[in-house]
């Protein structure tokens, strides 16, 4: 993320000095929010998978103990 960052911050130098409509800042830009999306949308998908297999290791014993009980 920091080189797609820091070269959006390069395009947007480039086009201010030569005085351009900031069409490779947009272009850099846009490339750096795609993906800072996907980094996201994969440490929400990574926690969801690990938060459901922690839920079934820690309740396991639970569903056991209470499937088998002897009366």
């Amino acid at each position: 993320m920091a080189v797609f960052g820091f070269s959006t911050y390069l395009a947007y130098e480039h086009d201010r000095d030569e005085d351009n409509a900031y069409i490779t800042t947009i272009f850099a830009g846009s490339i750096t929010g795609l993906f800072h999306l996907g980094n996201i949308l994969g440490a929400h998908r990574t926690v969801r998978y690990r938060n459901a297999r922690d839920r079934n290791y820690f309740l396991k014993p639970v569903r056991e103990a209470a499937l088998d009980l002897d009366y």
